[in-house]
């Protein structure tokens, strides 16, 4: 809907003021608005070796005791000080969980805003669960940490193999006319020389034998 508020609004100024350069400014206008709105900007996905490592830090902390806001908040300053970019973008919505849960928020829906975020939504499922059954929320971090790196681990090995299956085309491609030559023409030649042999010779032996 803003996209087009914004691309409708900067139409109708062009064509109000009318020309060449009315058009550049209603684009330009147009622009600025979509980009101020930050539309237009696709949506990354967290890194899954990045959510692996918070998720086995969560569970570190709410293992020793530390309950949920806590412990979210504990690891979101620890990331925060390190300022690796990755991380502090990969904590920042286990970051507003941990706000929600501060500031009296049922469990439930604070770990259900959780599933918005591309990546999170196992982890979301996994706090919606561990509060309304109340399991322990540390072993469900750990279990959910080492899924996302098998997973990363299997991903990594299918790409190595689409690689190495990749690599060998060239190599096909080089030895398929060597091989043609030399394995598949001479063949060829050979069955053909022995068809028109035989036809040959059964056609001279039927001249000869209508001779008087």
């Amino acid at each position: 809907m803003l996209p087009v508020v914004a691309a409708v609004g900067g139409g109708s100024l062009g064509l109000l003021l009318a020309g060449p350069v009315a058009a550049a400014v209603s684009a330009t206008i147009a622009g600025l608005i979509t980009s101020r709105l930050g539309i237009g900007h696709p949506v990354t996905r967290t890194d899954s070796r990045s959510l692996a490592m918070l998720l086995d830090l969560i569970a570190s902390a709410l293992g020793s005791g530390a309950p949920p806001d806590h412990a979210l908040a504990l690891v979101s300053e620890a990331v925060q000080e390190t300022g690796q970019p990755e991380l502090v973008r990969a904590v920042a919505p286990l970051r507003r969980v941990g706000r929600l849960l501060t500031l009296g928020a049922e469990p439930k829906l604070a770990w259900a805003g959780l599933a918005e975020s591309p990546g999170y939504e196992a982890a979301s499922r996994a706090g919606r669960r561990c509060a309304d059954t109340g399991a322990r929320l540390s072993g469900a971090f750990r279990d959910l940490a080492d899924e996302l790196r098998a997973d990363r681990h299997t991903a990594a090995l299918a790409s190595a193999e689409r690689v190495g299956v990749w690599s060998l085309l060239p190599l096909g491609f080089c030895f398929l006319p060597a091989f043609i030559c030399i394995g598949i023409i001479p063949v060829v030649i050979g069955v053909a020389g022995e068809v028109l042999g035989h036809g040959a010779g059964g056609a001279s032996g039927g001249a000869v034998g209508i001779a008087p």
